[in-house]
C-alpha cells in the first residue's frame, strides 16, 4: 500500500517544530512565513469571522451563535470588572482581544497534528511582555514614578 503521509512523520513531538512555509528575506533578516505565523494568522481569522457572524444577526431571542459571543464578552467583562474595577474597563478591548486570541490558538491546537502557537515560548513571552509594558506603563502616566513605590516593602 502506498499512502500519501508514507514519508512523514506520524508522532505527536513533530507538531511542536517550526517550520518554513515561505522563505523571505529582507536583507539580512530572515522574516519567513512559518506554520507559528500561518496559525497565529488562522486563530485571529478565526476569531474576527466567529464575533463578525456572531454579532451580524442581532437577534432579540439570540441564537447559538450570539449566545456564546454574549457569554463571552460578558466572562472578559466581569473578569476585568471584578479585577480592576470599573476604572479598568477602560483596558477590556485590549484583554478581550488578548483572552479570544489565545483561546483560539489553544482551540485551534487542540486539533490532532494542528500546531499550537501558545507552545512556544517567545509566543506567550511576547504576550506577557506586552501586557507588562502596558501595566508599567500606564502606571507611570497615571502616577508618575512614585509608581515604582508601590513596588517596596513598607
Amino acid at each position: 500500500m502506498n499512502f500519501a503521509l508514507q514519508n512523514t512523520a506520524i508522532d505527536p513531538i513533530h507538531q511542536f517544530q517550526v517550520t518554513k512555509w515561505l522563505d523571505l528575506r529582507l536583507g539580512n533578516i530572515d522574516i519567513s512565513f512559518t506554520n507559528a505565523s500561518g496559525f497565529m494568522l488562522l486563530g485571529v481569522v478565526l476569531c474576527i469571522a466567529f464575533f463578525g457572524y456572531a454579532a451580524s444577526k442581532k437577534a432579540l431571542v439570540p441564537g447559538r451563535t450570539q449566545s456564546m459571543a454574549e457569554i463571552g464578552y460578558g466572562f472578559v467583562a466581569d473578569m476585568v470588572r471584578s479585577t480592576a474595577g470599573e476604572e479598568g474597563l477602560r483596558f477590556f478591548p485590549f484583554v478581550f482581544t488578548l483572552f479570544f486570541f489565545v483561546f483560539f490558538a489553544n482551540m485551534i491546537g487542540m486539533v490532532p497534528y494542528a500546531f499550537t502557537t501558545t507552545s512556544h515560548l517567545v509566543v506567550t513571552g511576547a504576550l506577557a511582555l506586552l501586557v507588562i509594558g502596558i501595566v508599567i506603563g500606564f502606571g507611570i502616566w497615571k502616577n508618575g514614578l512614585s509608581f515604582f513605590k508601590l513596588f517596596a516593602p513598607s
